[in-house]
């Protein structure tokens, strides 16, 4: 194989094993959420009135970083009122809420340690709907990665590491496969020394 060659297939690995290095042992605080749950129903306050309908859901603020987010904000749309007297934040949580003029309200986490998640549920009444609740999650290092999650079937241990096992097998076979064409291609070129 011509030096050259192997001189840009050594650089490309090594700036891809740098950077996934990089993100691996890289300490800072990253933020994500999701929706915990949507949902809605009827309750009745005291015996002698009727059904009123009520909508709920929840959110979930985590820190998959390996560094304590500092100053965690969820802020709340303008036309949502006194979030304190909707919500129950699990597990328990010291919590502010600040309104800010013309932005509405947040309520603040004064910090998210590493592999901490918080959820903050919501019961509130119609006309509210819960994607015109929430507008962004946000802390000192930067704004939350919002995900979307869908419930999966959770496999067992062994399972996945055959799998594993398999997909670096198929990978190894991979990378050989492209050597070994690399190769073929250099030699049909008249490169190959």
């Amino acid at each position: 194989m011509s030096p050259v060659l192997i001189t840009i297939i050594t650089s490309t690995i090594t700036l891809l094993i740098g950077i996934f290095l990089n993100r691996i042992f890289e300490s800072k605080s990253r933020l994500i959420t999701y929706y915990g749950h949507v949902g809605a129903g009827k309750i009745k306050i005291e015996q002698e009135n009727k059904f009123i309908d009520i909508f709920t859901h929840s959110i979930v603020v985590r820190n998959v970083g390996r560094k304590s987010a500092t100053n965690v904000r969820i802020g709340h749309n303008p036309l949502v009122l006194n979030i304190e007297n909707m919500i129950s934040v699990y597990p328990p949580t010291e919590t502010k809420v600040l309104k800010i003029a013309n932005v509405g309200e947040e309520i603040v986490l004064e910090r998210l340690l590493p592999s901490q998640e918080v959820m903050i549920t919501y019961v509130y009444a119609p006309p509210l709907q819960f994607d015109r609740i929430n507008s962004y999650v946000r802390s000192d290092e930067g704004f939350a990665k919002r995900v979307h999650v869908l419930l999966n079937r959770q496999w067992p241990l062994w399972f996945l590491n055959i799998l594993r096992i398999l997909l670096f097998i198929g990978f190894v076979a991979s990378i050989y496969g492209f050597y070994l064409f690399a190769e073929k291609l250099m030699t049909c070129f008249g490169c190959h020394g």
